[in-house]
């Protein structure tokens, strides 16, 4: 069965790792139920949204506006769990869980690579250097590898 999911202009899509939800950002952060193509929720306000990212189960969505804030939300209602700052961050690579589904990556231009945990908002390891210019990891999350300029 083809299931089709009409989309407002959106700037970033992503899938859950299961399939079973896609969130598109654009003016707005909607989440979809792919197996009936419906809009299930949509995040509050926030700002000029860039990236997200799933947890690996698939019960918390994590999106990066432009200025580095992050916003961390429960899955499928979309209730605000953490708001991270991102003053002294900026923008950056897209945001990314770690494998434990607890733990976000995240690089920026101002040339920060860090894990913080999703729930307290602390960060637990962090790098500085130049220009982090992208971020990427194997499917099972547990190897990772980064670009700097």
């Amino acid at each position: 069965m083809t299931v089709h999911v009409k989309l407002a202009p959106s700037s970033s899509v992503r899938f859950s790792d299961d399939g079973s939800y896609l969130v598109s950002i654009g003016r707005r952060i909607a989440l979809w139920d792919v197996s009936d193509g419906r809009r299930v929720g949509s995040a509050p306000r926030f700002s000029h949204p860039a990236s997200a990212d799933f947890s690996p189960d698939g019960t918390l969505l994590a999106v990066k506006n432009t200025s580095g804030d992050v916003l961390v939300l429960h899955v499928p209602d979309l209730e605000m769990v953490m708001r991270l700052s991102g003053s002294g961050i900026g923008e950056g690579t897209a945001i990314r869980f770690a494998a434990d589904g607890k733990h976000l990556v995240d690089g920026s231009r101002a040339g920060a690579l860090m894990v913080r945990d999703a729930i307290e908002g602390s960060t637990v390891w962090a790098e500085n250097g130049p220009f982090v210019f992208r971020l990427a990891c194997a499917r099972d999350r547990a190897t990772w590898v980064y670009d700097r300029s």
